[in-house]
């Protein structure tokens, strides 16, 4: 949706600037999901919006703790989990499907492949029987082999896995939470599983069995476009305003143009950012 409002905009701000100037221009915002409870229908614009739905729904059934359940963990630090294992699990997803190996032996083996090779290999038996382990005495490389789940698993913990996975461990050691305990309100007993796991499981566990997520306007009935997107009286827009337009064109075309001296001021724009990016921003912005 936002690569569809930037061309549009650039486009508006190139052959008639002046309906941005006065403030002519709008931007409607199309629902990411549609939920339907009980024959009503409840669009969410963003995976923020979907996230506050689903953490009311966990909060109604779990319980989470990173301490065994000594401390409950809040609405506020479940939502945070959710936002940023969101990012994880798609990662897991990416890599495990390279690798041919499921989701939840490659979290395990993120989570302890840093610990002694003895206490990695005990943790590896104990969760994955069928899986052998074995370091080759000169590069000391482990490989990981066999059955898990009817699926024969093949992997080498070598440099190329370890590039890999860099960025997920970025975020396990931002996040500083590798398992969590999970319990249903009407049980005594936690049960520990890997953060990924259990945020995943626990999703699955409460999303409502009639959702939609739209790709794009075009999988949308006309009556749903416009009770969401359209209707003045429920529709939800964004001005789109600027009192400089000379800042505007120049600040569009350092990030929309093509001639080689906006894309190295974008190149380096993008690497100065980069050092300042911090994920927090993402989910409370």
């Amino acid at each position: 949706m936002y690569h569809i409002n930037t061309l549009t905009a650039t486009f508006i701000l190139e052959i008639a600037p002046e309906i941005i100037e006065k403030g002519y221009l709008y931007i409607a915002q199309p629902p990411l999901y549609m939920i339907e409870v009980k024959g009503k229908k409840i669009f969410l614009h963003d995976q923020k919006d979907y996230f506050k739905y689903i953490n009311k729904k966990i909060f109604r059934k779990f319980q989470l703790s990173t301490d065994g359940g000594e401390t409950i963990l809040s609405k506020s630090e479940v939502f945070k989990l959710l936002n940023r294992f969101e990012l994880i699990i798609r990662y897991l997803e990416e890599i495990s499907t390279e690798c041919s190996i499921t989701d939840d032996f490659l979290e395990e083996v993120i989570l302890n492949y840093k610990k002694p090779v003895k206490k990695f290999a005990k943790i590896m038996k104990r969760k994955f029987p069928d899986i052998n382990m074995s370091m080759d005495e000169e590069t000391g490389i482990i490989s990981l082999n066999g059955l898990h789940k009817n699926k024969y698993h093949s992997l080498d913990i070598d440099e190329v896995f370890l590039e890999n996975i860099k960025f997920i461990e970025s975020l396990y050691d931002e996040l500083n939470v590798g398992y969590i305990y999970y319990k249903t309100i009407d049980s005594d007993k936690f049960k520990k599983g890997t953060a990924g796991f259990v945020l995943n499981f626990i999703e699955k566990e409460v999303t409502p069995r009639h959702r939609t997520r739209f790709k794009g306007l075009g999988e949308m009935q006309s009556a749903d476009l416009w009770d969401s997107t359209m209707n003045p009286e429920t529709r939800s827009i964004i001005q789109f305003k600027t009192d400089d337009i000379q800042n505007a064109h120049e600040y569009f075309g350092q990030f929309m143009s093509d001639k080689k001296h906006q894309v190295l001021k974008r190149k380096k724009y993008m690497v100065d950012m980069a050092k300042q990016f911090n994920f927090d921003d993402i989910i409370e912005g």
